[in-house]
């Protein structure tokens, strides 16, 4: 990142631009300076926060950065395995919905996307603006 370089923060090559200003702030604020940014108008509480949210930042992104790591990776053949086990889902789901229609309670039991919602809501998730299809390769 050039944010990164030009704070000579090489060694952190997973620092994000938020990360290197945050560090570099921390790790080269002098007193003389902080007392210049104070009588401008800045609450001096803020600086010791400032420099406590440089650690916070470096230890979530160390914890995130290891958890994508470490999460399992879809192979070509589970994207196959669950696209067949979705189509065959979807076609039963049509066939029972042709079945009930005229039933609309029991026809919605059988909609993807209306089961998809109900159990959004009911485990208290937002399914909004989610994406419903199937992965694809």
């Amino acid at each position: 990142m050039a944010t990164q370089k030009s704070f000579n923060y090489s060694a952190f090559d997973t620092l994000t631009a938020c990360e290197a200003i945050v560090e570099q702030f921390k790790n080269n604020i002098s007193n003389e300076l902080a007392a210049e940014i104070n009588t401008k108008g800045m609450d001096p509480a803020l600086i010791p926060n400032i420099k406590n949210y440089a650690d916070s930042l470096r230890t979530a992104n160390v914890t995130q950065e290891s958890a994508k790591k470490n999460r399992p990776k879809i192979s070509e053949a589970s994207i196959t395995a669950l696209n067949e086990i979705y189509n065959t889902v979807i076609g039963i789901c049509e066939i029972c919905r042709n079945i009930f229609k005229n039933d609309p309670v029991k026809s919605d039991m059988y909609s993807f996307t209306k089961t998809i919602e109900a159990l959004g809501k009911n485990n208290g998730g937002n399914d909004e603006g989610e994406d419903k299809t199937p992965p694809t390769k």
